[in-house]
C-alpha cells in the first residue's frame, strides 16, 4: 500500500484522472425506506448544491482510477445543520479529491430528519451496508472504510460511529468542525432539526458522553474563531477519546470560521488536505 502513495499529493493538483467513475446508487432501491421525515415538498435546490426537503437518499460513489486505488474508501456526510444537505463542497468536491488520491469517496444524500430522529442514521447504516457488501467489485477492504463529516453532518458521523452495531463499524471518522455535544455548546438548529426539542434525546446525541474505546481512530479540523459551531464542540470530544485510550488527532487553524470544507478559497486550504492525506495513509 505505501507504493502506492508515492507522489498522492504532487497528483493531486492534476485534477480529475480520466479513468475516475461514479456511481449513485438509491439507498433503498426496491425496499421501504424505514421512518419516514413526513416531508411532502419536493426536494429542493436552494442554491450551491444545498439541498432541502430530501426525502429520496441516495449514495454517490466515486471510484479511483483501478492502479491508484489503495482500498481505503471513505463515507462522507455534508453538513447543513439537519436542515439541509450542503452536497458540493462538502460532499462531492471532497469525494473527488479522494477519488484522484486513488480513495474511495461516497456522498450520502441523507433525508432530512425532520424531527424523525432516527431517518438520516438509518440512511448513514444502509449506506455503509452497501459499501460493505460493494467492497470487493469496488477494490475496496472492508476494514479500511471509514466515515466522515462537516457540522451537522460531522455530528451525523461521530454519533453513527458511537452507535454503530460492530458489524458496520467504520475503521475512521475524519470530522470537520463537528457538531458534537447536544449540551448547552450545541448548535442549537441542528439540535432542534434532529430530535423536535425532545430532551430526552441530548444525552444520546451527545457524542463526548456516548463514545467508548470502541470509537475509530478520529482526525478533527477545527477553526479558533469558529462562532456557529464552538470549537469546545471538537476538543471536547477529543478530551473524551484520550480518556477511552483512542488515537485522536486535532488540526486546528487560527481563522477560517465556520464551513469553508473544500473551498478552494480557505487559506488553509491546501495545509488541510495535506494532514488529510497523512492520517488516510496510516490507515
Amino acid at each position: 500500500m505505501r507504493k502506492l502513495w508515492i507522489g498522492l499529493l504532487a497528483l493531486a493538483g492534476f485534477g480529475q484522472a480520466a479513468a475516475q467513475s461514479v456511481t449513485t446508487l438509491k439507498l433503498w432501491e426496491g425496499r421501504e425506506a424505514p421512518d419516514c421525515n413526513g416531508i411532502t415538498e419536493p426536494e429542493t435546490d436552494v442554491g450551491g448544491m444545498r439541498l432541502a426537503n430530501i426525502t429520496v437518499p441516495e449514495l454517490t460513489v466515486y471510484h479511483p482510477a483501478a492502479e491508484k486505488n489503495t482500498g481505503t474508501a471513505v463515507l462522507i456526510c455534508p453538513g447543513g445543520g439537519y436542515a439541509i444537505v450542503a452536497a458540493d463542497h462538502e460532499g462531492h468536491r471532497y469525494a473527488r479529491f479522494l477519488a484522484e488520491n486513488g480513495i474511495t469517496g461516497a456522498v450520502l444524500k441523507y433525508r432530512l430528519p425532520n424531527g424523525v430522529h432516527t431517518v438520516p442514521f438509518s440512511d448513514a447504516a444502509r449506506a455503509m451496508t452497501l459499501m460493505r457488501e460493494q467492497a470487493k467489485a469496488w477494490g475496496v477492504r472492508k476494514d479500511r472504510i471509514g466515515i466522515s463529516g462537516f457540522s451537522a453532518g460531522g455530528h451525523l458521523a461521530a454519533a453513527y460511529a458511537a452507535h454503530a452495531e460492530k458489524a458496520l463499524r467504520p475503521a475512521f471518522c475524519i470530522l470537520y468542525y463537528p457538531v458534537v455535544t447536544f449540551g448547552p455548546l450545541t448548535h442549537e438548529g441542528s439540535r432542534q432539526n434532529l430530535t423536535g426539542g425532545d430532551t430526552t434525546l441530548y444525552d444520546y446525541y451527545s457524542v463526548e458522553k456516548q463514545a467508548t474505546d470502541r470509537f475509530p481512530p478520529t482526525l478533527i479540523f477545527l477553526s479558533d474563531d469558529d462562532t456557529a459551531v464552538p470549537p469546545r464542540n471538537g476538543y471536547g470530544l477529543r478530551d473524551r477519546l484520550e480518556q477511552c485510550g483512542v488515537p485522536v488527532q486535532v488540526v486546528h487553524y487560527p481563522s477560517g470560521g465556520h464551513g469553508w470544507g473544500f473551498n478552494e478559497g480557505f487559506e488553509y486550504h491546501e495545509p488541510m488536505k495535506s494532514a488529510l492525506l497523512d492520517f488516510l495513509q496510516k490507515r
